[in-house]
Order: structure tokens, then sequence, then C-alpha cells
């Protein structure tokens, strides 16, 4: 039920979906059962659990797991970043997805990070 409530408020705030046409009605019940489906609340845990099979050399039992891991990832991240590019600390807070591209000279390409625009 929570999930179906959840769909529908979606729905209400006007929000677009392959299952409802302009007027918000309900024009494929399936599509919109899998949304609801989707929707569901879900504890941490059943989230993680499917990283098990993948990162086997870390102990991932629940969301607690998954945060430090997360952090590890990130921190290692940032530090590769910062030693490549030679950016400082203010500089790698403003990358973004955006901020990588890559520009050619005389022939050959170079792989550029930019933290701000």
């Amino acid at each position: 039920m929570e999930g179906k409530r959840i769909v529908e408020e979606k729905i209400e705030e006007k929000r677009r979906f392959s299952f409802s046409n302009t007027d918000r009605d309900i024009i494929n019940t399936h599509k919109f059962a899998m949304s609801v489906y989707d929707n569901q609340p879900r504890s941490g845990s059943s989230i993680v659990q499917p990283l098990k099979e993948v990162i086997k050399d870390k102990k991932m039992d629940g969301a607690f797991d998954f945060n430090s891991y997360w952090s590890l990832l990130m921190t290692a991240c940032y530090i590769i970043c910062g030693g490549f590019s030679g950016m400082r600390c203010s500089e790698l807070d403003k990358l973004t997805p955006e901020s990588y591209y890559k520009d050619t000279f005389d022939g050959r390409d170079y792989h550029m990070l930019q933290s701000h625009l």
C-alpha cells in the first residue's frame, strides 16, 4: 500500500509516467503495478544484500557496512583525482560529472578535469 501511495503522490505532482496519459489516467495497469513494486519501501540491508555477491573481499552485512565501504571508495577517488590533477581540496570539492572532458592538441588526446565552470 505504501508503494501505491508513493506512486499516486508522484502522479499528483504531475510527474509523467509511461503507464499514464496527460490527464494522469492509468492506461497500462501492468506498468503501474511494476512501478508500485519498484517504489515499495525497502530496508537498507535488502538494498545492500546484492552487493555481497559483487564485493566479496569486504564485509557487507547492512547499511553501516555499505556506508563504510562508500566512504573508503570516495576517499580513494578524492586522493586519485587530487594526485593526478594537482587540484587543491577546494577545487576537488567542486568536481561534478560534467567536470571531465577530452581535448586534442597536435593530434594527441588529453583527458582533462575542470573543477568549476
